[in-house]
């Protein structure tokens, strides 16, 4: 059984591309990189424009691969995540570009509900993006560990012939000149967090199309492309929905499915009653004695 599901950060080391960034999800962090950066075949299509790539880090520590593409899709679109919109808000689209953004979101995420409940680790894998963590940056909760050692020291994980996440990945192009980039690939250099305005403006498109005598706004070619992103956006949020509604059911400790004997709390967080007390006495109190009975 797989017990490694990891959500990361790349940057580009291409100077053509510089400030592009993508996140994703892998069960192994060393062969996904090789993928991105071409050494490897299968999965990263989305990465062959901004070669080569740097790894900065890595979140590990997810109970379950659902709730591990759960985070990975929140921290691609903030704004249209409702766990993460206020913090995004906080934020400011501008401040979450770039490396140095999505690092500070990142240790926002940490800090909200249910992500702050989860073991999660984060190693940065080298000392290089360490100024990436600026003070800006929210302190994580007690019993995650903030690490920067290399990508040799992560857990070692299960070789699968497939991996690593959905198709529907990420990625944020920024401070590069767009007349070195052809149109057609334009929609990979935006940043996908507003979604739900893409979707409403593809819609409003179509429907401009259609009425008498708008027929000359779109192409055919322009029309199927809108289709198309339609499509894609209407699936994305298809995924979200689903993975949400099947978070919803899994203990946020131990990442099994909960039954009766859950505990209910008043933020919507479910967990089994033993797995809280033990994951409590273990991050809360460590050194406190507790006694058996009273006399």
């Amino acid at each position: 059984m797989r017990d490694f599901f990891g959500c990361y950060l790349l940057t580009s080391l291409d100077p053509k591309n510089k400030g592009r960034t993508y996140i994703g999800f892998t069960v192994n962090p060393r062969r996904r990189l090789r993928q991105h950066n071409g050494e490897i075949t299968a999965g990263a299509h989305r990465t062959k424009r901004g070669r080569p790539w740097d790894m900065v880090l890595v979140a590990y520590g997810f109970p379950t691969k659902v709730q591990a593409l759960q985070f990975e899709w929140a921290w691609q679109h903030p704004t249209a995540s409702k766990a993460v919109r206020g913090a995004a808000q906080k934020i400011g689209t501008t401040a979450m570009r770039g490396a140095k953004g999505k690092v500070r979101l990142l240790f926002e995420m940490l800090n909200l509900d249910p992500w702050c409940y989860y073991p999660l680790q984060v190693q940065i894998l080298s000392s290089t993006y360490t100024s990436l963590r600026t003070n800006k940056c929210l302190s994580p909760p007690p019993h995650v560990m903030v690490s920067t050692a290399p990508m040799e020291l992560l857990p070692v994980v299960v070789e699968d012939d497939f991996d690593e996440g959905p198709p529907e990945e990420h990625a944020e192009q920024e401070d590069c000149d767009d007349s070195l980039i052809p149109s057609a690939d334009l929609s990979m250099t935006h940043d996908l967090t507003d979604s739900a305005l893409s979707h409403s403006a593809l819609r409003g498109q179509e429907a401009s199309a259609r009425e008498p005598g708008n027929s000359d706004l779109l192409s055919d070619k322009d029309r199927r492309k809108a289709e198309k992103q339609l499509q894609q956006a209407e699936k994305e949020q298809r995924k979200a929905d689903k993975a949400k509604e099947a978070a919803a059911k899994l203990c946020c400790v131990c990442g099994e499915k909960a039954d009766a004997k859950w505990f209910l709390c008043t933020c919507s967080v479910r967990s089994h009653v033993e797995c809280l007390a033990k994951r409590f006495l273990k991050v809360c109190i460590p050194c406190i004695a507790i006694p058996w009975e009273y006399k």
